[in-house]
């Protein structure tokens, strides 16, 4: 073996050595929201059942991966790695429906159906915010529709909005004051469609 071919097998060795320290890429991690409704107080059970489609949402505001938006407020990326466990559009669905459930005693249904009333939601923000303070925060606007059995209009027409500012920059931090502020506003909601057809 000449010095050429020694040399070469000494920069093979190398760069092998090289690859096999390398760090693997991270891994995905995943993120549900979970319901922070009492047991039902109602006096009676709610006589109605109550639709709740799947939340409308923008193209980035319905896909798994959480949202970043920047302190100009208006560009938005993607976080690579960390996904909800499912789009928000069901994740929102599911949690209103527990809340509701939980909370009022609602007969809830997913799907269409005679003499039952509707909740839709609609998300307008749903993102962790950079602020010009350099301090992170959770950002969640919700909009919501409530109608009456064959109601065209709405009785309800509200939108909630709630910021958490974060402890530090962790993704767990983010996902758990994220969680926060929308059982937030679905107390709110929730009070609110106790005055509209509980009273």
């Amino acid at each position: 073996m000449n010095i050429r071919q020694r040399l070469l097998v000494i920069a093979l060795c190398a760069f092998l050595s090289a690859c096999g320290s390398l760090s693997s890429p991270p891994r995905d991690r995943f993120y549900r929201l979970q319901t922070s409704a009492s047991p039902s107080t109602a006096a009676q059970a709610y006589p109605r059942a109550l639709h709740i489609p799947p939340f409308d949402a923008s193209g980035l505001h319905s896909e798994r991966a959480l949202v970043y938006v920047h302190p100009d407020g208006i560009t938005l990326d993607q976080y690579g790695y960390h996904f909800w466990i499912d789009s928000p559009r069901l994740l929102l669905q599911s949690v209103l429906a527990d809340f509701l459930r939980d909370r009022l005693g609602m007969r809830i249904v997913t799907e269409p159906a005679a003499n039952a009333r509707v909740v839709r939601g609609r998300i307008v923000k749903f993102e962790r915010q950079a602020r010009t303070s350099g301090v992170h925060a959770a950002a969640v606007d919700l909009h919501f529709e409530a109608f009456d059995v064959e109601s065209r209009l709405p009785v309800l027409s509200r939108a909630y909005s709630e910021i958490e500012d974060l402890p530090d920059d962790s993704m767990e931090a983010y996902a758990a004051a994220t969680n926060r502020a929308v059982n937030r506003i679905l107390e709110r909601l929730t009070v609110d469609l106790e005055h509209l057809w509980l009273r």
